[in-house]
């Protein structure tokens, strides 16, 4: 029933999570047993343990659940003529104490100012994990964690420097007809290699699990590990350690106030949608060689300096 959910989705990274809730990670208790069996009962047991802990996956794992247990019953119905209820029924779950998962808060994603980025590259580049090349390729495409998760090996062109990003790995899937290109600068290029050099998956940064791209988690963990138990990579305003996703406002500050590039081409670069919905019905350009000078002006800023090997002492709470 998984893989059969699966081939509807929209996504590999989306079929990969989805696969990972519904196995032994969470519903581990369910999955050896006759369906028609299981309860309301057990359906809580498997939520409880994240249902408060982990608000971000409860929100995902419900769904999925109850989406299965759904076309279960009509199965059953249909070709065994078993009339059942849905264990995880909303009411049902309620009536056992369930509420709503509290809303996510998170604001903005916390970032480094640009002007720190060549001392924190220098600091990930001392690194030599996997997940390290990962986060240093996020921060010079600017892409989304899950859109670098989900590259293979059959989207780049590495001869013309382009990275071609299907739409199903976009976030904007549905505005877009084709796919999204990337110019690489040399270093994103020379990771790609450097990857490709000891290839081992249809993922350029494959994950843990065989057949599996690299979670996102293992690009916040390098930033942790740089972190250690005093944090010097946080967001001066907020306080928090800086996270992969906000990489791209730190580009795009840098873009806006350090760079001359104009606002249409930086938008671009950030994969959003551009012009009113008449101009863009006119455009007939995605503008990649004008964004690749963008992309290895931005590279060429993130390059560490001579003095990088001096890692700033800012505190939490300083």
């Amino acid at each position: 029933m998984i893989e059969d959910a699966q081939i509807r989705l929209s996504g590999e990274r989306v079929a990969y999570w989805w696969g990972r809730h519904l196995g032994p990670a969470y519903c581990g208790p369910l999955l050896d047993r006759p369906v028609n069996e299981i309860t309301t009962t057990d359906i809580a047991a498997v939520l409880r343990p994240v249902w408060r802990s982990k608000p971000e996956v409860a929100r995902k794992l419900y769904p999925a659940i109850r989406r299965v247990f759904e076309a279960a019953r009509i199965r059953l119905r249909d070709e065994h003529g078993v009339v059942s209820d849905n264990p995880a029924r909303w009411d049902d779950l309620k009536a056992m104490g369930f509420e709503a998962p509290k809303a996510l808060t998170r604001g903005h994603h916390p970032s480094l100012p640009y002007a720190q980025i060549p001392a924190f590259m220098a600091a990930l580049r001392e690194r030599s994990a996997i997940g390290a090349r990962f986060l240093e390729f996020i921060i010079l495409t600017n892409v989304r964690v899950g859109t670098a998760a989900a590259a293979t090996w059959d989207q780049f062109d590495l001869e013309a420097g382009v990275w071609s990003i299907p739409t199903a790995n976009l976030k904007d899937k549905r505005h877009r007809k084709e796919a999204f290109r990337v110019p690489l600068s040399p270093r994103a290029a020379e990771i790609v290699r450097e990857m490709e050099a000891g290839r081992v998956s249809q993922y350029v940064f494959p994950g843990r699990a065989t057949g599996a791209p690299m979670s996102s988690i293992a690009a916040i963990s390098v930033i942790e590990r740089m972190n250690g138990d005093s944090p010097v990579w946080v967001d001066p305003t907020s306080r928090r350690p800086a996270v992969p996703h906000g990489f791209r406002a730190s580009f795009k500050t840098w873009a806006e106030e350090a760079s001359t590039f104009p606002h249409s081409i930086v938008e671009e670069a950030m994969g959003h949608r551009v012009g009113t919905v008449v101009e863009r019905a006119y455009r007939r350009t995605d503008l990649l060689e004008h964004r690749r000078r963008l992309m290895d002006a931005w590279a060429a800023h993130c390059e560490p300096r001579s003095t990088d090997n001096v890692v700033p002492l800012t505190r939490r709470g300083a």
